[in-house]
């Protein structure tokens, strides 16, 4: 299907190591912030992982741009930073403002979804997410992720299944399946004797981006 995208995939792998380094600045600041009481939605959920959310860290929580995602599906940790729906810029989109300027100039090639239902958003996991199979609605759309920042700094990891087929994120590397056949996450939780620098080292974000099918 890359040759079906010719301009959106040059352009978002040409602009991949500047939306990585304002991805990691914004985890970083996030981060920054679990010292604090008020501490944001992904500081609170990385440190507490599968605690359960109280109606005081709902409200807290809504001053983060990253939010729960909400379908179920999953046990550990999965937040969403939502860029571009219902044809056009979204408020959060206000926290990446690279980010953003792809997305729009992605939209502007034709070749993506740049009107509902389709949708751009940065998508966050941590090491032991499980996320279970499922399916999209339709196969009228194509989904790309573009790997941002994976496990360990690693440039190439495993952890998505389509179709009964791993494939691999690669840094910086544009991945396109459909996304209407049966597809899941697991991504395996850090052992004891490895050595981490911080809680980023745990950290798997994909730009998420729909196209035309």
């Amino acid at each position: 299907p890359f040759e079906t995208f010719p301009k959106v995939v040059a352009l978002l792998e040409a602009c991949a190591p500047d939306l990585s380094e304002e991805v990691q600045t914004l985890l970083e600041d996030e981060l920054s912030d679990s010292s604090e009481e008020s501490g944001t939605s992904l500081s609170r959920t990385q440190e507490a992982k599968r605690r359960k959310t109280t109606k005081a860290d709902e409200k807290a929580e809504s001053s983060s741009p990253w939010q729960q995602q909400g379908e179920g599906l999953h046990q550990g940790v999965w937040l969403k930073l939502e860029i571009w729906a219902k044809g056009g810029l979204v408020s959060s989109a206000k926290a990446v403002p690279r980010a953003s300027a792809a997305i729009s100039a992605a939209m502007a090639t034709g070749e993506a979804m740049a009107f509902a239902p389709g949708r751009a958003a940065l998508s966050y996991m941590m090491c032991g997410v499980d996320v279970s199979p499922h399916c999209g609605p339709t196969n009228h759309r194509l989904r790309l992720h573009l790997p941002l920042l994976l496990p360990k700094k690693a440039s190439r990891s495993a952890g998505l299944t389509v179709a009964g087929e791993a494939r691999d994120w690669e840094l910086h590397k544009c991945l396109i399946f459909d996304d209407s056949f049966e597809h899941e996450v697991k991504l395996p939780t850090f052992t004891e004797p490895e050595v981490r620098d911080s809680l980023l080292d745990e950290a798997r974000v994909v730009l998420l981006l729909d196209l035309w099918h």
